[in-house]
């Protein structure tokens, strides 16, 4: 019943920035409207070498309960694509 059911009042926000070729830069953060506090927010460094052949992406996520770390290590194992080394 779509009725019944609260609207959660939420501002999200992505921006993503590329000082140099090789680097991106991330920011994500979600808003709360009704609360007026952020729900979580997200830092994130790409690096992807000009040849191609692999990307490190690291990310710090802080949200109401924790925080957390991530680093990726994607292969090109040359189908124009990446895949991440754990599989997942």
């Amino acid at each position: 019943d779509g009725v019944s059911s609260p609207i959660n009042k939420k501002l999200i926000l992505a921006l993503a920035y590329t000082p140099h070729p090789i680097i991106a830069l991330t920011l994500d953060n979600t808003y709360n409207l009704e609360r007026k506090e952020s729900e979580s927010v997200q830092y994130g460094v790409v690096y992807a070498p000009a040849n191609n052949c692999w990307i490190i992406d690291v990310k710090f996520k802080e949200t109401e309960l924790d925080k957390r770390y991530s680093v990726n290590f994607l292969v090109n194992y040359n189908s124009n694509n990446f895949t991440s080394l754990t599989g997942f």
